[in-house]
């Protein structure tokens, strides 16, 4: 004999939810959607940090490069100033960074030889700002300032700069001032007196360099390069 269901037990399976068990369900999925919300900030974080320093690292590694190119081809030739300035170095160095000639790869000539390029490259630190940047003369012996490039922001946060070369039997010292001996004199026009004035330059070159970069994000950077 088949039994039919109870109204007691037909009513018990419509009844649906209680209004404690929807509010537990809601809590819960509010629960996951939180931890879910939490996940993805985190991970659009931990993205674009290291997007940034992906960013940083290709600066970095730019500057250096270009950096150590530019001692690499450093050449034992001074650099003329336009308009009767003074005669510099092959390399020196001042307050906010240094310049040093360097020769560049061959171009050709209208001639159809291919000749050398020399050029003068500055890089210098801006203080305020720390900004590492590059600065080029297309020639050692410029009529005019028409011949200076524009100024290349190169990286950012460097904050000082610190030199030494090494010079034969004098070993290392502080910056990049050649051996006395070594030091040559020419006249210069005086603007002011009206006279010839001797000005010393050096066109000789350290056995290599020492270049240390503080930065405000990466350290002490050494860059060592030999110049022979």
């Amino acid at each position: 004999m088949r039994h039919l269901p109870t109204p007691t037990n037909s009513a018990h399976r419509d009844r649906g939810l209680s209004l404690i068990e929807l509010v537990v369900a809601m809590a819960l999925f509010a629960l996951v959607a939180i931890m879910g919300a939490q996940g993805l900030s985190g991970m659009l974080r931990l993205r674009d940090n290291l997007h940034a320093r992906s960013e940083a690292s290709a600066d970095l590694a730019q500057a250096i490069s270009l950096l150590r190119r530019d001692m690499s081809s450093a050449v034992p030739m001074p650099f003329f100033s336009p308009d009767n300035g003074p005669i510099l170095s092959a390399l020196i160095e001042d307050t906010q960074g240094f310049s040093v000639s360097v020769g560049g790869q061959p171009t050709l000539q209208t001639s159809g030889r291919l000749q050398p390029v020399f050029h003068r490259v500055s890089w210098r630190i801006q203080p305020r700002s720390g900004l590492f940047s590059r600065q080029r003369w297309s020639t050692l012996t410029p009529l005019n300032s028409t011949a200076l490039g524009p100024e290349v922001p190169v990286l950012n946060g460097v904050i000082s700069i610190r030199m030494r070369s090494y010079w034969g039997e004098l070993g290392w010292v502080n910056g990049l001032r050649p051996p006395l001996q070594a030091v040559q004199s020419a006249p210069n026009q005086d603007e002011d007196s009206g006279s010839n004035a001797t000005v010393a330059y050096s066109s000789g070159l350290p056995d290599g360099v020492e270049i240390t970069l503080v930065t405000e994000k990466h350290g002490e950077l050494v860059l060592l390069e030999s110049l022979k």
